[in-house]
């Protein structure tokens, strides 16, 4: 690490930079100038300006214009153009190192702003983590992408760890609510809020596991509950441009615990669900979930009942252009549901009813209307629709369409007289309209009632409640309605509750503990809920006001807000406008537009209709519209919507009125008359705010503020907008928090964890108590610490004291940690050694003993240690060496006892003696029968080629061999037959040819010169014969004696043949015929090979060529030397030299044409590449081409070929087929190379035998496919003979049952049972041995915790984000071996008497996953593939998986949630 001044730069352990000096010893966050480059070496001030983009951005101010633009210059140098407002604020950045300090509490951090805030939120989300806290309130940015952080393992994590040292989560607060709630013996609650698309709907489903999870009940109601959930989301639950899943209705859920922490029941409560939504989308928008699931989910059968066409055929579902959701599968969410009321005890002929009423609504929005004769009023077009919809709601359909086409009304006071007015089309559609938000409106406050029902069984009024509210945020968009102010004035009174808890809790934390502080302002926005609600000018009071005037109206309202609050302070006259105003709530400016306020705050619908409705014989719209004349015959009880169902709802509608009540608030009508004057909307949600507000006061409230980091619903970790996040901070209260936090003490901890902490900082402190150990540390510090505080139980502190100790801490720890890290990793070597070191002496042991089973023993072991030592090589050898010679010893005492004392066998058997030979020859095998074999070899062996060398004497007429041979025999005592015998008489008849050639040679002057033959060698008559009358009869008579014998020997032919040609030449001669004397010569020159030198022919050569002149021989020669012409090169260097011409070059040239022919032709004969090689290398030296030399050149090239094909069949080893075709090619041209002998030896094993050398060969290549497949073939035939050896129930690594059972009190023998069969309860242990490690000390727990995620993910017990769960489990079958065998035991459990077909595929799929991610133990292997096995060829693919992964091993990671399905 450089270093200048003294300077370095060191980490602390969170990854964080900072700076130490060696030879000062001084440290500092800040780069020091001396390590600063000329690019970061800029002097000046750093702003952070506010920038839409990125919230804030750190710069320096560059330029500054008249109209609030700055020119700016970024940290990397980019240059920004601003246009800044006067509310727009900035904030100096005092410290540049702090951007790099990521906090997991806002209100600890050094510098605490805006923008501060902003940059460590987007800094943190750019790395996944989503949950951060401001003290006690956890802000949670949506990922917008699946991350494994729900799980069950992280679950346990939250509950059974120390919540204060784990990162923020959901699960904190889930676990701090629970724990409260017994320790304190006050209620709890949950409050999330976040604008659509935040994630509070999320929020809430994490919040619900974690509590039905760790709690549990009884009566399996913490199920139930979570169960809701495809309900409310199916029908309150729609996409929206800004989330695909968002919650259209506010709902408070209170979970009830009895006094032994289960859970008992679950009440709900709903509030302003979107009504207009049913009848009306925005574009790319949908409407609720139900209907698109209804179409996409229903059966043949139902769509035929329904008469339910394609999505795109209904008004109220393809008006907005979006029909599908990309990766929502609606027919699943359709089972989904339907499932859920199944399980929440819904009646079918309900469940029935709430399918006819969704495709009722569908129906009713297709009636189309059309102008009557008159003009005046309208009639339906479409009659189909219509009849449709009525059909469904089970009511007259010209009882419907009258009033959908005419509206009723009563003028009198008597109400006698009864009017008709029609409605135009647009009316008639306002109407309809108007109805099915109603009915739906109805419906789903009856579902909020019915789930309740199911849900508060075990309720009692002493039960302790942890409440969950997730709400909608503030909402400020162009134009504002009825709907956002009602919803943010819910968030000025929680905003209240809000301030006033963390002002209350922060400053009693001070007064507990005894310091000194200044008074914590509290941030009240009382003034605004009493503009808004308090009697008799609030807002929402001037509103009820004026719907029951005569001639109220929308302008009339807002006429009244500005006489009544024009100088109010959060109040805003807009002159410009004679429809809008302003209010100043406490997250900024709202303008609101009065434009329907006065109807949607009615929220009613004609009499009439209402009248048709309850005609329904439907039982369920009986109970949703219940008749007002007495009570209905198909209810049982008062009906859960009772009154609320009359609600118009042009936009979010008023639910259930009080806790618990899940339907509408206005009081039921009297039996027997009209009802009384239903409550306005707003007074309904006023009224069910307070009782909100009421219900939250008593209890600890936990807050959740959910962000949405962009529009695009992209990956918050590549998409944060930080001017969007700004804006929802200041819609939570954020900053408010923040600022009640810090202008106390943001950081405090225990005494103990005080001391724990900074203890390092003076070791040498010693005190009575922790309190004064902590105060000692606090003066012994360089830092200047009197602002600190030491309470009673606590240390409080603020930013800059934070820095400046934990600056010192870091310093300390790095040096201590050098030391640290050298004693662990000391530690951890030992460790291996020993491990090692056993296995070593192991291996030792059983190479000593060289025992085949100690060897595989030890063998084995070496799987368990970090890296195999020198010995498992040498074990392994041994080990594959005492097979072979057991097996080679097999062979061989076979082929002695085979052939005894024989010494002729069949060609077969001595094959298969050389080959056993050969095997315990290469490895060196000196045992007696070894031995023996060998002698038996040699003598077989010696026997056949005396034979051949008989043969070949006795053929060839070879004197020399036949004499060897024939000693041999005498030698070998070989008895006398046909081949010995005709060896014999072969060689008695060369002996008698020989004395006739003696004879003969003399005659021919074959060694000497015969007395009666002179030769001249004068230049003149040089050549000229002389011949006495003896030299020609002994030559006459020598030949005749020849050619009578019959001379067979090569000698013999030759010398034969030469006494003819001289006896030719003396004829010629003495006749003078020189042409003739000239074709002899010729003839004898072409057969020179086959003749001997006899001096006559020689003196004849010269008499020609002395007629010859030196030119023609000189151009004759030239030419043969061009052709490679043998014969007339021969004949012109005789020439040649008869004339003393220099024929040395042409001579050599002879020799070497003599020489490469007879190589050629004896390395074709022998067919040897070697040889061939050399012929062809001499011919190449001078350019010889003849037609020999082609076929040597094709015939070599061949046998390479070959060679290499041979080469890489040996080494590829691919088929057998292919392998043979090549042996037998090769040995039809006579290839007879010592690789071809291999392969043939290799054809020659058996098919197992042959499968072995294609794996050697495979794994020696590392051709990965085909060592799994010949692995797959050697199994194929391994289980052939043992599969009935490998059941599940034999498996050593299985638990047996008793032994599952053990630690069980009640319900043994059940447990032993069903041990591996499906259950839907979690299991107490593990199913298979597994032995605690460093990494795994709890194996039981850790088996529990994969089996709740498995019946996460199957279905088989509802948890959220089941993708999460298979992860996890894929996750731990991947860092630890140890659980694999389980997981795969668990998962073939869970698959065995599943009564759900969708249980069990997702079961397959997870063994698929876990197949593709890691291999199950050695000993596990077989067990698992024969169970696959014996489920046939459906499981072939998982098989081919599996020998995959048992090849390649585990994966790094498994695939990420959002590709599991």
């Amino acid at each position: 690490m450089s270093s200048t001044g003294g300077w370095v730069a060191c980490q602390t352990a969170d990854g964080l930079e900072y700076y130490y000096n060696e030879s000062t010893g001084e440290s500092t966050w800040d780069k020091p100038a001396e390590l600063m480059t000329d690019d970061e070496n800029i002097a000046g001030d750093w702003t952070w300006f506010p920038c839409e983009e990125y919230g804030y951005v750190v710069a320096k101010l560059k330029y500054e214009y008249n109209d609030g633009t700055k020119v700016v210059e970024t940290l990397d140098g980019q240059e920004l153009t601003l246009k800044l407002t006067k509310k727009d604020r900035t904030f100096p950045c005092t410290a540049i190192s702090s951007l790099k300090k990521l906090m997991p509490d806002l209100v600890q951090m050094e510098d605490v702003n805006e923008a501060t805030i902003c940059h460590n939120l987007k800094e943190r989300a750019k790395k996944e983590v989503i949950y951060t806290n401001i003290g006690d309130i956890l802000i949670s940015i949506n990922p917008y992408k699946m991350l494994p952080i729900y799980t069950s393992s992280v679950m346990e994590e939250y509950w059974n760890g120390d919540i204060e040292k784990l990162p923020p989560h959901v699960f904190t607060i889930s676990s701090c609510c629970f724990r409260k709630l017994f320790e304190t013996k006050q209620n709890q609650s949950v409050l999330i809020s976040g604008e659509s698309g935040a994630g509070k709907t999320e929020a809430t489903k994490v919040v619900l596991q974690f509590l039905a999870e760790i709690a549990g009940s009884v009566t399996g109601v913490e199920q139930k509950m979570l169960l809701a959930n495809p309900i409310l989301e199916a029908f309150g639950n729609a996409k929206t441009l800004r989330n695909n899943n968002s919650s259209r209705f506010g709902k408070w859920m209170e979970i009830h615990f009895d006094n032994n922490s289960k859970i008992i029941g679950c009440k709900i409560i709903n509030y302003l669900l979107e009504k207009s939504r049913v009848t009306k989308q925005a574009e790319n928008e949908r409407n609720y979930h139900a209907f698109y699931q209804l179409i996409a989910g229903a059966t043949d059968a139902q769509r035929e009942e329904l008469g339910l066409g394609d999505a795109e055929y209904y008004y109220y579902l393809s008006q907005s252009g979006c029909i599908a959701i990309p990766g929502t599968d609606d027919a699943k969410e359709f089972h989904e549901m339907t499932t859920a009321l199944d399980r929440l005890d819904f009646e079918p002929h309900y469940k029935n009813d709430i399918i006819r009423i969704t495709a009722a609504l569908l129906h009713l929005g297709n009636i189309e209307f059309a102008p009557d004769a008159k003009g005046s009023g309208s009639v339906v077009k479409n009659q189909d629709a219509l009849e449709s919809s009525a059909a469904l709601l089970q009511v007259a359909s010209f009882m419907l369409q009258q009033e959908l086409t005419i509206r009723q009304f009563q003028a009198s006071a008597s109400r006698s007289t009864t009017y008709q007015i029609p409605l135009t089309p647009l009316q008639a559609a306002d109407a309809r309209d108007a109805l099915v938000q109603s009915i739906y409106g109805n419906l789903f406050n009856w579902l909020v009632s019915k789930i309740n029902s199911s849900l508060q069984i075990g309720v009692t009024g002493n039960s302790k409640i942890v409440g969950v509210l997730d709400i909608f945020g503030f909402e400020i968009f162009e134009k504002n309605s009825f709907e956002q102010l009602c919803i943010n004035f819910a968030n000025e009174k929680l905003q209240q509750h809000f301030n006033s808890h963390t002002f209350k809790k922060e400053e009693q934390v001070y007064k507990d503990e005894q310091i000194k502080y200044s008074h914590v302002e509290f941030i009240d926005n009382q003034i605004v809920l009493e503009l808004m609600e308090k009697k008799p000018n609030g807002l929402l009071v001037l509103l009820d006001e004026e719907i029951v005037l005569p001639k109220g109206s929308d302008a009339s309202f807002l006429q009244k807000l500005n006489q009544n609050h024009e100088k109010h302070e959060r109040y805003k006259i807009l002159r410009t406008s004679n429809v809008n105003f302003c209010i100043i709530h406490y997250a900024g400016e709202v303008t609101y537009c009065v434009t329907n306020f006065l109807d949607k705050n009615k929220d009613t619908i004609p009499e009439g209709i209402i009248d048709v409705m309850e005609t329904s014989g439907s039982p369920l719209m009986q109970l949703i519209f219940p008749s007002r004349k007495g009570p209905s015959t198909g209810a049982s009880a008062a009906s859960p919507a009772e009154s609320a169902g009359r609600g118009r709802g042009r936009g979010r509608g008023a639910a259930a009125g009080g806790p618990g009540a899940g339907a509408g608030a206005a009081a039921a009508a009297p039996a027997g008359g009209k009802t009384n004057r239903k409550a306005s909307l707003g007074s309904q949600f006023r009224e069910q705010l307070n009782d909100l507000m009421a219900t939250l006061n008593p209890t600890e409230p936990h807050y959740i503020r959910c962000i949405k980091p962009n529009q695009n619903k992209r990956p918050a970790s590549e998409d944060f907008h930080g001017g969007m996040v700004l804006r929802q901070l200041r819609y939570a209260g954020v900053f408010e928090a923040v600022q009640i936090r810090q202008t106390g003490y943001p950081f405090r901890l225990t005494h103990l964890d005080f001391w724990k902490r900074y203890r390092l900082l003076a070791p040498q402190v010693k005190g009575a108590n922790n309190k004064e150990m902590c105060q000692q540390i606090l003066k012994s510090l360089s830092k200047d610490m009197s602002a600190v505080q030491v309470g009673l139980t606590k240390v409080l502190w603020r930013s800059p004291q934070h820095r400046d100790m934990e600056l010192l801490r870091s310093v300390v720890v790095e040096k201590q940690t050098l030391i640290i890290q050298g004693g662990l990793r000391g530690a951890r070597a030992r460790e291996v050694y020993a491990r090692v070191n056993a296995v070593r002496q192991q291996l030792r042991s059983a190479i000593s003993a060289r025992n085949l089973d100690q060897l595989n023993a030890a063998i084995a072991k070496i799987a368990d240690v970090d890296f195999a030592p020198y010995e498992a090589s040498v074990a392994e050898q041994l080990r594959d060496l005492i097979i072979e010679e057991q097996r080679v010893t097999k062979l061989l005492n076979e082929i002695t006892n085979e052939i005894g004392n024989k010494t002729e066998v069949p060609t077969a058997t001595l094959e298969k003696l050389k080959t056993i030979v050969s095997a315990a020859d290469k490895i060196n095998f000196q045992i007696p029968t070894a031995n023996t074999a060998r002698q038996q070899l040699q003598a077989i062996e010696i026997r056949i080629e005396t034979k051949k060398q008989l043969n070949d004497g006795t053929r060839n007429h070879d004197e020399e061999l036949l004499r060897k041979a024939l000693a041999k025999v005498s030698e070998l005592s070989i008895v006398e037959d046909d081949v010995v015998r005709a060896a014999k008489n072969e060689l008695e008849r060369i002996q008698k040819e020989r004395a006739i050639l003696e004879k003969l040679a003399h005659a021919l002057s074959l060694k000497n010169l015969h007395p009666g033959v002179s030769i001249s060698s004068t230049v003149g008559s040089k050549g000229e014969v002389t011949l006495t009358d003896a030299a020609v009869r002994d030559l006459q008579n020598s030949m005749n004696e020849a050619e009578n014998f019959g001379c067979t020997t090569p000698q013999g032919i030759k010398m034969v043949e030469t006494g003819r040609i001289v006896l030719a030449l003396r004829d010629s001669i003495v006749a003078e015929d020189w042409e003739r004397v000239s074709e002899i010569l010729y003839d004898a020159s072409s057969r020179q090979s086959n003749l001997l030198d006899a001096p006559e022919i020689k003196a004849a050569h010269t008499q020609i060529g002395l007629r010859a002149q030196k030119e023609e021989v000189q151009a004759n020669l030239d030419q043969a030397a061009t052709t490679f012409d043998q014969n007339t090169l021969a004949y012109e260097i005789e020439r040649g030299n008869a004339l003393e011409m220099d024929t040395a070059y042409y001579t050599d040239l002879y020799y070497q044409i003599v020489e490469t022919q007879k190589m050629i032709a004896d390395s074709i004969n022998i067919v040897e590449q070697e040889k061939l090689d050399e012929a062809i290398q001499m011919a190449d030296s001078f350019g010889y081409n003849l037609d020999d030399y082609q076929q040597a050149v094709q015939l070599r090239n061949t046998l390479v070929a070959l060679a290499a094909e041979i080469d890489e069949t040996l080494k590829l080893l691919e088929t057998r087929p292919a392998a043979q075709s090549l042996f037998d090619r090769a040995t039809q041209i006579g290839m007879h190379t010592e690789p071809l002998k291999k392969l043939g030896d290799i054809l020659q094993l058996n098919e197992e035998g042959f499968i072995k050398l294609q794996l050697k060969a495979a794994i020696a290549l590392q051709n990965h496919q085909r060592i799994i497949k010949h692995n797959v073939e050697l199994k194929e035939i391994f289980f052939q003979q043992f599969a009935n050896s490998f059941r599940l129930v034999d498996c050593g690594r299985i638990k047996t049952p008793a032994e599952f059972a053990r630690g069980k009190l009640i319900g043994k023998d059940k447990v032993k049972a069903e041990m591996m069969n499906w259950q839907k309860s979690s299991i107490h242990g593990s199913l298979t041995r597994i032995e605690a490690t460093l990494t795994l000390k709890d194996p039981n727990k850790e088996a529990s915790i994969i089996f709740k995620n498995i019946l996460g993910y199957m279905g088989d017990k509802p948890l959220n984000y089941p993708q999460m769960l298979a992860r996890e489990v894929l996750q731990k079958g991947i860092d630890h071996k140890e659980l694999r065998d389980e997981i795969y035991v668990q998962l073939l459990k869970q698959i065995t008497n599943n009564p759900s077909s969708d249980s069990i595929a997702k079961g397959w799929k997870l063994i698929e996953l876990a197949i593709e991610c890691f291999p199950p133990s050695r000993e596990f292997e077989n067990f698992l593939e024969i169970y696959l096995r014996q489920l046939g060829e459906s499981k072939a693919a998982l098989r081919n998986k599996l020998h995959e992964i048992v090849y390649s091993g585990a994966k790094s990671a498994p695939p990420p949630a959002d590709a599991i399905p």
